[in-house]
């Protein structure tokens, strides 16, 4: 989903453009050609894969330019890693959104490239494992075995059932690791 295409929040850009008053627009954003077709017209368009909150600062700010990168790529699944690669640094993430994310991010990239062996190879001459090649691109954790143990546990959280996930955030345990671990709220089989 291009990140135009989200709400934005109007809070979060006004504290972007808060700071970007002091110090400046530190990071780019990231834009791509995307055709448009209307009736029997085509055309392309210049559309932003991330940083619309920054985009939008900019705005507030008067700004009638602002630094940006482009991405040469016109593959649909590329927009969407650097969008998700962008959202798992935000701050404000819950566990549940982050889990969520992290296999968005699992599914995009490993899915049908990989082995399907889970965890981590044991024996030579065996082809990585799903978690272990995708804790190598994973772009949060500080080492490969700390984002395996990310992947391991956004399999288990991102997996309860879609009931759930709205319970936990209704009862605000979206962001509560501990509870969503603890919790009774996996689909059968899938607890451990």
């Amino acid at each position: 989903m291009p990140e135009s295409d989200r709400k934005l929040d109007h809070d979060l850009a006004c504290s972007i453009a808060e700071s970007a008053r002091i110090v400046g627009f530190i990071q780019p954003i990231a834009v791509r050609k995307v055709k448009v077709e209307r009736g029997s017209k085509v055309r392309m368009k210049i559309a932003v894969i991330a940083g619309a909150h920054r985009l939008q600062a900019a705005r507030l700010l008067g700004h009638e330019r602002i630094d940006c990168k482009f991405i040469e790529n016109d593959d649909e699944t590329f927009a969407q890693l650097v969008q998700i690669g962008e959202q798992l640094f935000r701050k404000h993430l819950t566990v549940l959104s982050q889990s969520e994310l992290v296999m968005k991010w699992y599914e995009l990239v490993f899915a049908d490239r990989v082995s399907g062996q889970d965890g981590q190879k044991r024996k030579r001459g065996r082809p990585r494992g799903g978690d272990s090649e995708a804790a190598r691109t994973l772009p949060i954790g500080r080492s490969e075995h700390a984002r395996r143990k990310i992947i391991q546990r956004a399999k288990k959280i991102a997996g309860i059932t879609p009931e759930a996930k709205t319970a936990a955030t209704d009862a605000g345990l979206a962001g509560n690791q501990k509870a969503l671990w603890q919790s009774r709220i996996f689909p059968a089989g899938r607890h451990s």
